[in-house]
């Protein structure tokens, strides 16, 4: 019962903030189920007028003392969690609010001030088979021809790859890859579309042939795979490859990170390692782990981890020195833990992924989480 009242919370102050979805929609709607007295607790909680009047009272309260109070109580045992339900239900959800969506989350940059690290845009290079490589930005038109003849298209749109080819060319390859700060979206011959996130790399043939229509991946990608039920997609990444006929699908595969996260928004995909296969179905994510071979697959919801696609950061439930090494590829600074309590404070947020960093310091700030002080290029974090 304790992980349903916490993921209740999460859902009520989504909600509650205007950033839920659908899944928040489900699991408040699976835990009313049409009884009246949770009906009415669910919209008592999301009266904003009522709870604008006590929020500087609310405020008051340490957020992760409020928080691990109502968790002590509602673990405490099962008579006296009937009891304490509605009221836990209420206190977490403050809590939610403040650890989850903290004031300042979405305030702009105060006036006058220096940017507080400027967000990313649009950009990448892009390594040709003789070894030429061109730097590209959101401004850049471009007509590439390669060696088998396939051409290549940039402006504004993007990366556009176009023709047959020569097939008597042999396979070729072209790199795309997107330095820390930028991120960039490109179209394969077979009419895929690829969106790279910071710090990524795509190796492809400009022009598929054989039974698959393999790339290679580091870094973050969603995919939107053109249907072609006779030649697969394998998108290898990290010693495990996604394979996929036509669907929608975002993989996160960093060589700093130890597991290879495939997340199927729709269609179906397989991971697949030698012999071995794991199914996912839209909705579920298949979480790889480098170093054992392991995969495991949970139902997940889809849109927290393609945000990134729609220009939003969200966060549920994160370590900060997580939250801070995903942020950091595309903010470009430094960061730096002073203690290590400060590195595993759980931390959620929804952010405006093309605004600078500073609603993201001030929410840490606000919420009393932790304690961030920027050192030029540099965050140095202490415990509160």
């Amino acid at each position: 019962m304790e992980h349903v009242l916490f993921r209740l919370a999460g859902a009520l102050a989504a909600r509650f903030t205007g950033n839920g979805t659908r899944e928040d929609d489900r699991v408040i709607e699976e835990w009313v189920d049409g009884d009246e007295r949770r009906d009415a607790l669910v919209r008592g909680l999301a009266d904003k007028r009522r709870f604008e009047a006590h929020v500087e009272e609310i405020r008051s309260y340490p957020a992760r003392a409020a928080w691990e109070r109502a968790r002590s109580r509602v673990t405490r045992g099962r008579r006296l969690r009937r009891v304490l339900y509605p009221v836990a239900a209420a206190t977490l959800l403050a809590g939610a609010m403040m650890v989850f969506f903290p004031r300042g989350a979405t305030l702009p940059a105060t006036g006058g001030e220096e940017s507080l690290f400027s967000s990313g845009t649009t950009g990448a290079r892009l390594a040709l088979a003789d070894g030429r490589v061109m730097s590209i930005d959101k401004e850049t038109t471009l007509l590439v021809t390669e060696r088998d003849g396939t051409t290549i298209v940039v402006d504004s749109g993007g990366m556009d790859y176009r023709g047959d080819g020569d097939a008597t060319a042999g396979v070729v390859y072209n790199e795309v890859s997107t330095p820390t700060g930028m991120e960039f979206p490109l179209t394969l011959s077979d009419g895929t579309r690829v969106y790279l996130n910071a710090e990524s790399r795509l190796r492809f043939p400009v022009r598929f042939t054989g039974a698959t229509r393999e790339v290679e991946l580091t870094g973050e990608a969603f995919f939107e795979v053109k249907a072609d039920a006779e030649r697969p997609f394998a998108a290898r990444a990290g010693g495990v490859v996604t394979l996929a006929t036509g669907t929608s699908f975002n993989t996160r595969a960093y060589e700093s990170e130890r597991s290879v996260v495939t997340t199927l928004v729709e269609g179906r995909v397989a991971l697949v390692d030698g012999e071995r296969r794991w199914e996912i179905a839209p909705g579920e994510q298949g979480r790889y782990v480098k170093a054992t071979g392991e995969c495991d697959t949970r139902p997940v919801d889809a849109g927290l981890y393609t945000a990134w696609r729609s220009g939003k950061f969200i966060f549920r439930n994160e370590r900060l020195e997580d939250m801070l090494s995903y942020l950091s590829r595309w903010y470009g600074f430094e960061y730096e833990f002073h203690d290590e309590e400060a590195r595993d404070v759980k931390v959620g947020a929804n952010l405006d992924r093309y605004r600078d960093m500073e609603p993201i310091i001030r929410m840490l700030h606000d919420s009393r989480l932790a304690r961030v002080v920027r050192s030029g290029n540099k965050l140095e974090v202490y415990s509160e």
